[in-house]
């Protein structure tokens, strides 16, 4: 069964796993919210190729979804992107053991020696998460260091026996963002409920 969570404000999705459908909802995107204009055509080209390649960067490793954030509750930025991915993990790792011990050994894994991530395991009903949250730099188009804030969170249930990662990349503009961030993700993760639905192209 696929899996429905709640979304504040509003969102687009874009289809990952056809290409073609893909393409097609990333210059339906680019159209709404850039602009027709002429004027306009480089950007739109911009968000075209960027969002072109994020799809086919997902697609290659069990991406099925990417929604993005148009309009988000006051305070929070626009920008935040969510992919789900059912990745391709070795048998050891998956829930054929138990979602506990599954949890722990992907937290194992995703450990560093550098320590440049902050890694949780908890359980909820029925499911077990493991949430990787670490900061990524990057040289924005003004040519200054931009941060984004990057959540991974694995969930993993008895009846299934992969997990599903839920990958949430957001912009940081002031250091005191990360905190409320986090809780906004850790809300909408807490609402993922396990039933058949039919996503539109259009969430809210």
């Amino acid at each position: 069964s696929d899996v429905s969570f709640a979304l504040p404000g509003t969102w687009y999705r874009i289809p990952v796993q056809n290409e073609k459908a893909s393409l097609s909802a990333i210059r339906s995107f680019a159209d709404d919210h850039i602009g027709k204009g002429d004027e306009l055509a480089t950007l739109r080209r911009e968000m075209r190729t960027q969002l072109a390649t994020a799809a086919s960067e997902a697609r290659l490793v069990g991406g099925q979804h990417m929604f993005i954030a148009t309009d988000l509750v006051p305070g929070t930025p626009a920008g935040i992107t969510l992919t789900t991915y059912i990745p391709n993990i070795p048998r050891p790792l998956s829930a054929s053991i138990s979602i506990q011990l599954a949890a722990e050994s992907i937290a194992s894994q995703l450990q560093n020696p550098a320590g440049t991530s902050d890694i949780d395991t908890w359980d909820g009903e029925r499911v077990s998460v493991v949430r990787e949250q670490r900061s990524v730099f990057h040289t924005n188009q003004d040519g200054e260091q931009a941060e984004s804030l990057r959540v991974d969170y694995w969930l993993l249930r008895e009846v299934d026996p992969d997990p599903l990662l839920l990958s949430f990349s957001a912009p940081v503009y002031v250091d005191d963002m990360r905190d409320a961030l986090a809780e906004l993700l850790d809300a909408i993760v807490s609402t993922c409920d396990w039933q058949e639905i039919e996503l539109s192209d259009e969430s809210h």
